[in-house]
């Protein structure tokens, strides 16, 4: 799962290998302590959205901000309904 979403990340948001990895990491983490994605029923977009509000969003520069915003809300708008679990 985490090199998916690293690479999800990675690609998608034009962000580093680095900050991809740390991203997969809190993922990672979350699934090590019972997270079960299986059992889950949170959305894809809801989870990005938030990862974005929380650890990416005025942590570096304002065109930074734009850009992940922007992946955001393509991820919204083309992966509505999407499950953590089906990815």
């Amino acid at each position: 799962m985490s090199y998916i979403f690293h690479n999800f990340l990675k690609f998608t948001l034009n962000i580093t290998k680095k900050e991809a990895t740390i991203a997969a990491a809190d993922m990672e983490t979350k699934l090590n302590k019972g997270y079960d994605l299986k059992k889950s029923d949170h959305l894809f977009t809801e989870y990005f959205r938030s990862w974005y509000e929380v650890f990416r969003k005025g942590k570096n520069s304002q065109d930074n901000d734009n850009d992940i915003r922007r992946a955001v809300e393509f991820a919204e708008k083309y992966f509505e309904g999407i499950k953590l679990k089906e990815l």
